[in-house]
């Protein structure tokens, strides 16, 4: 396992108008004639992107020239494309924790607005498009979507937020893009919850159910030398739980929840 890893980035999408930086073309290109040191266009990327929901591509991923079969692709600056390897269980666990986070607020905050994950791209700059783990966008933004763009999600839709969250060596970087004139501003946060801003009003992701479920997926379980592994009770219900960490989830879950339900 490599030490730095690519987790999942937590998006709000917004529509720009960039209709006149290209104009989608009904092609074909043939996949496995692809060559990854030649530069290709969004429209060709496009075109690769639509083919590959049909079918998987033999390819190397890395130096180590390991072969897998893929189906996604994401475009460097330089037009190049990166191959996205199947995604390890661990990364679709912290992907499942985000997505219940987000869904959650979705909810309690009335936002309505609605979650896709890895199987679409998006334009975080001018010209380079990426695959998001988990990208959440506003109702007004989905509703007007056109054909194309619900069919493709790639052409007009830009990225305001952007996280990259390593939990692996708690690590956190947030990118931030200026729509009027596409700059990306990047900066590395501290390790801890992460505030939605302007962006996602009222949010923040607790890290901390991230990575408590990447290590506990990552690491074998191991059986307790005693029989006192319940040390945490909740003195609202009597439960008990191992982990100080399970205990506060069951706090939040279990019942501020369902007080706030019952408030609503």
């Amino acid at each position: 396992m490599s030490k730095s890893i690519r987790f999942p980035l937590v998006s709000k999408t917004v529509s720009v108008d960039r209709s006149k930086e290209i104009t989608r073309k009904k092609d074909y290109l043939d996949l496995d004639q692809l060559d990854r040191n030649c530069a290709y266009t969004l429209e060709e990327f496009e075109i690769i992107s639509d083919q590959l929901k049909h079918r998987s591509l033999k390819t190397k991923v890395d130096k180590s020239g390991e072969i897998v079969y893929i189906n996604h692709f994401e475009l460097d600056k330089s037009g190049k494309l990166v191959p996205i390897p199947p995604t390890p269980i661990f990364k679709e666990v912290a992907v499942v924790k985000i997505c219940t986070q987000i869904n959650s607020w979705n909810v309690r905050a009335g936002q309505n607005g609605v979650m896709t994950s890895s199987q679409e791209g998006f334009l975080i700059e001018t010209g380079k498009a990426r695959t998001l783990d988990v990208a959440f966008m506003p109702k007004e933004t989905y509703r007007n979507l056109t054909v194309e763009q619900d069919s493709y999600f790639v052409l007009n839709i830009s990225v305001e937020l952007d996280w990259l969250i390593d939990p692996i060596n708690d690590e956190i970087w947030v990118y931030k893009q200026n729509l009027t004139n596409g700059n990306v501003f990047c900066r590395h946060s501290d390790w801890g919850d992460l505030d939605g801003g302007d962006t996602l009003p009222g949010f923040k992701l607790k890290v901390w159910k991230v990575k408590v479920a990447i290590l506990q997926e990552l690491s074998e379980s191991e059986p307790s030398e005693s029989g006192d592994e319940n040390t945490h009770p909740c003195h609202l219900c009597l439960q008990t739980f191992s982990e100080l960490c399970y205990l506060i989830e069951h706090l939040e879950d279990d019942h501020v929840r369902k007080k706030w339900i019952s408030r609503g």
